[in-house]
């Protein structure tokens, strides 16, 4: 019975708690990348302001075009880029970083990649099936459909989608720089499986009656294949770590423990109501808070979640 109920809460924490946990994550992440455009575009104007007025007898004048050399890694968690796929209703604040902590909060951009507003592969992961699942329906989009990518100048840039596969979880060729300027998205497939992933990509638009789009150039780093093991590899291979000092079976135990000892209380002492009570109180409390933090833990260890 024990395991039948811990089953069902299992199932109703992955299906609908987590689903608060990212739209109250994504409220929290729109206000604070709407503060970092707000501070980019008035950190742009100024430098625009000092350049026009600052004359002398011969200026140099910069092409306001160009986007200035990109600062700082950002933070873990930070909000980097707001993602858009009109055909399939997605939008949301693209984060820093692709381990479980990150991809609870949205999508995450993978470290090392060209970042939002760069040149070469932008590549970003995000959930199919909990928190969200805002790449539950990527397996929809079709050649031409458009993915548009705000990065944090304000600057936003329009994809087309050029296809899709389906690749083995250590197949992290798919994050590296292909020498043009793209946007790759992954996720777990199929549904509720992570026995491969889902890679769908698309090209900046660049021709036609579109005005050529101005780049920052990507900074050099590492290949993808020696990106530190908890980012890329990991998130591919499907072996993401809780950090938890116990396993999730660990709290359960503790809760069924708990639970046991309510029981045998209740036997052991008949005549003392008042610590029986007392003690009911107290246990069904630790049972209540261990189970939960073994759902919690659980949904981070269950491979599905991706």
């Amino acid at each position: 019975m024990y395991s039948g109920l811990a089953l069902v809460a299992m199932a109703t924490y992955l299906v609908f708690a987590t689903v608060r946990i990212e739209a109250s994550a994504q409220r929290h992440l729109r206000g604070e990348f709407h503060d970092l455009v707000s501070s980019a575009r008035a950190s742009s104007t100024t430098t625009t302001t000092t350049t026009v007025t600052a004359t002398t007898s011969s200026p140099v004048a910069a092409d306001p075009a160009v986007p200035p050399a990109a600062g700082p890694d950002p933070a873990r968690g930070a909000a980097v880029a707001r993602l858009q796929i009109p055909s399939i209703g997605l939008d949301r604040i693209v984060v820093e970083g692709v381990d479980t902590a990150e991809l609870r909060r949205g999508p995450g951009h993978y470290p090392g990649t060209s970042r939002p507003g760069e040149r070469g592969n932008v590549a970003i992961a995000g959930h199919r099936t909990t928190y969200g699942a805002p790449f539950g329906d990527i397996d929809r989009l079709e050649p031409g459909d458009q993915i548009l990518l705000t990065a944090g100048s304000g600057q936003t840039l329009r994809y087309e989608v050029t296809g899709s596969q389906i690749v083995a979880p250590t197949d992290v060729s798919v994050l590296e720089d292909r020498g043009d300027d793209r946007i790759t998205l992954t996720s777990c497939h199929p549904r509720r499986s992570a026995r491969r992933r889902i890679v769908v990509t698309g090209l900046l638009v660049r021709t036609g009656a579109h005005a050529p789009v101005a780049l920052a150039p990507h900074a050099a780093t590492p290949p993808v294949g020696s990106v530190a093991p908890d980012t890329a590899d990991d998130l591919l291979a499907g072996t993401v770590s809780s950090g938890a000092p116990v396993g999730w079976w660990g709290w359960f135990v503790l809760g069924a423990l708990a639970n046991e000892v309510r029981f045998r209380w209740r036997r052991w002492h008949p005549g003392g109501r008042s610590w029986a009570v007392g003690g009911a109180v107290v246990i069904v409390a630790v049972a209540l808070w261990t189970t939960w933090r073994g759902l919690t833990v659980a949904a981070d260890l269950i491979q599905w979640n991706l």
